[in-house]
């Protein structure tokens, strides 16, 4: 009976730490997209858009291909994508960008930063397109892609955003 009590006790002390362990290793970052604004005028849409970028894991040969998406039914348009690279991957980037150009070198991505995980990066996001009726009823979607060494990308990671996006 002794023995009983004493490892129900022995249990009790140790819940607390077995819960904190295993919620503590399945952060795996946070990605946060604030809509401020989308105005069309003239034909053009103006999207401006806050991203908030922490705790991602990159690997080190790895980049995250991030890619804002307007979607409404079978129809589609991709934003320019913000790109995070892990660090050797970086140390490639700004080697193309000394010798092959900043132009060439980002390959029409908005912006390629260096991960970082435990840092809070706040991109603003400022990009105007060509508007077309359907994107008056679109929603926002946000395609992750977890690229190799290669660029090819290993895995897809797909989220709503919102269902239907607020023009102004």
């Amino acid at each position: 009976m002794k023995r009983i009590l004493l490892a129900i006790v022995f249990c009790m002390g140790c819940w607390p730490f077995l819960l904190f362990s295993q919620t503590a290793g399945a952060f795996q970052g946070q990605i946060t997209v604030k809509q401020d604004s989308f105005v069309i005028k003239r034909n053009v849409l103006y999207l401006y858009m806050h991203i908030s970028l922490s705790g991602l894991q990159v690997g080190r040969y790895e980049s995250m291909v991030l890619t804002p998406l307007l979607h409404a039914g079978e129809k589609e348009f991709a934003l320019k994508p913000i790109v995070l690279n892990g660090a050797n991957k970086q140390k490639i980037y700004e080697r193309k960008k000394v010798f092959d150009g900043p132009v060439y070198a980002k390959k029409n991505a908005y912006a390629v930063l260096k991960n970082n995980p435990d840092s809070e990066e706040e991109i603003v996001y400022l990009q105007e397109v060509e508007c077309r009726d359907w994107m008056k009823e679109a929603s926002l979607v946000l395609r992750g892609e977890r690229c190799n060494y290669n660029g090819r990308p290993a895995q897809t990671y797909v989220d709503i955003l919102t269902d239907k996006i607020t023009i102004q």
